[in-house]
């Protein structure tokens, strides 16, 4: 027997299949999700080496929080985020200072001590490549993502889809090493951080033997986030 749809039962469905092709697609935004009231705790420790005063271990606490955002002429929001330190759990918060952070369509850009960088590109996807400095006066520093929605686990803590943005490797080890990769977690964002920034004695006596003149070590994990 020959059996038909009803007129309105075609409609629906088409109308279904319509709703399903105008899905948004994943792009990966949530990488760096935003919203005010969003806050990340880490655990820091930074090795500073100056050559006067030699070099200087720090350990502590770093919190970030959005507290506000307004609107930019393009209509994406630009987001305010608080930056707080303290010593141990036990201490109260210290106002460290202010950054911004922005979410496109294409790009995240995080403004850091009035220095803007592009952080992520969307659609996320691997060997994706882009200059990071592409909203400031430095030289053109090509980041590169790797490793998108894998696993990474981080002091015990295990998060399921992550990927990792290296944003430099030079390691010559005779008068520069320069080496900086961030980790960023879906639901959550920046989950690890670590930053090999120094340079090296390059005089004829010392050169190649790796004595630090000046520079910075910096390693930041996440400890705990949520939103207030």
């Amino acid at each position: 027997m020959r059996q038909f749809l009803s007129p309105l039962l075609v409609i629906l469905l088409a109308a279904a299949c319509d709703t399903e092709d105008r899905k948004p697609a994943d792009i990966g935004t949530d990488y760096l999700p935003v919203a005010v009231g969003n806050y990340q705790i880490y655990a820091v420790e930074e090795t500073q080496y100056n050559a006067i005063t030699g070099m200087t271990e720090l350990h502590y606490q770093l919190m970030t929080e959005v507290i506000d955002s307004f609107p930019g002429t393009d209509g994406t929001a630009t987001y305010v985020i608080h930056r707080s330190k303290r010593n141990t759990d036990t201490d109260s918060w210290t106002y460290l200072d202010t950054w911004s952070m922005r979410v496109t369509d294409t790009e995240a850009i995080v403004n850091e001590e009035n220095i803007s960088y592009v952080k992520l590109i969307f659609p996320a996807g691997n060997g994706r490549t882009w200059n990071g400095n592409k909203f400031n006066n430095s030289d053109e520093d090509d980041y590169d993502m790797t490793l998108v929605d894998r696993p990474y686990t981080l002091d015990n803590q295990a998060f399921d889809k992550t990927l990792i943005v290296d944003q430099e490797d030079n390691q010559d080890f005779i008068v520069y090493q320069d080496k900086r990769s961030e980790v960023f977690a879906r639901g959550i964002g920046l989950i690890y951080k670590e930053t090999t920034q120094l340079k090296y004695c390059d005089k004829p006596e010392c050169l190649g033997e790796q004595q630090v003149e000046s520079g910075l070590i910096w390693k930041q994990s996440i400890l705990s986030y949520g939103h207030h």
